[in-house]
């Protein structure tokens, strides 16, 4: 396989600068994402007129066939995750997989995966979220009596029973793109210890005498 940046070198990189940069260990969870970027760059180009419909079809239909193939992605000498979906593409498509580098930068490619994967990991992550505040509060219901030490400034406080420590899980939002935000009711408000600005009334200065 073509080293991403070894076009102009006559050797070999060596082993430990190789080890250095080659991210295909932890970058390969982006396969998906890459995948599907793909797919959705090729039909943009098929709309633009720079790709034949056909030649869109059979991009597409490659992509899917890498995405079946987990084994080739472990056993892949690529640099990175993008090396490697660009070098199986080729494998299967020849030249063609190079029209889909057109209006498309690596860092374009990076910057989409990289994005689709935060969305997803944060909706799965907001899923989880929920289900672990569900299972304190049932929790707590099952054993609302019970004494627990209290804590203040990271210091053993005043007891306190289990329920009173209770947080309902529909209180939680997920901040990830396209899902609701947090409520308005989620914004500080003002207390007996911690009075609204505008409750706040200053001192007026004496007027000058004249």
């Amino acid at each position: 396989m073509t080293k991403l940046w070894g076009g102009r070198f006559a050797g070999g990189q060596d082993p430990v600068f190789e080890s250095f940069h080659r991210s295909l260990a932890f970058d390969r969870r982006l396969v998906d994402e890459d995948l599907r970027g793909s797919a959705a760059w090729a039909n943009a180009l098929a709309d633009a007129g720079v790709l034949s419909s056909a030649e869109a079809k059979k991009i597409v239909a490659a992509l899917a066939k890498v995405a079946k193939d987990d084994a080739s992605l472990l056993a892949s000498p690529a640099e990175d995750v993008h090396s490697y979906v660009e070098a199986r593409l080729v494998e299967l498509v020849g030249d063609l997989a190079k029209k889909l580098h057109t209006g498309r930068s690596r860092n374009d490619q990076v910057a989409t995966d990289l994005r689709l994967w935060a969305k997803n990991a944060a909706q799965s992550l907001d899923a989880a979220l929920h289900d672990l505040a569900s299972a304190l509060a049932d929790l707590a219901e099952r054993h609302a009596d019970l004494a627990l030490p209290g804590y203040t400034h990271l210091q053993r406080g005043m007891p306190r029973r289990s329920a009173a420590a209770r947080s309902p899980a529909p209180r939680i939002r997920s901040t990830a793109p396209g899902s609701p935000r947090h409520s308005a009711s989620a914004k500080p408000r003002a207390t007996a210890s911690t009075p609204s600005p505008t409750a706040i009334s200053r001192p007026r200065s004496p007027s000058p005498a004249r």
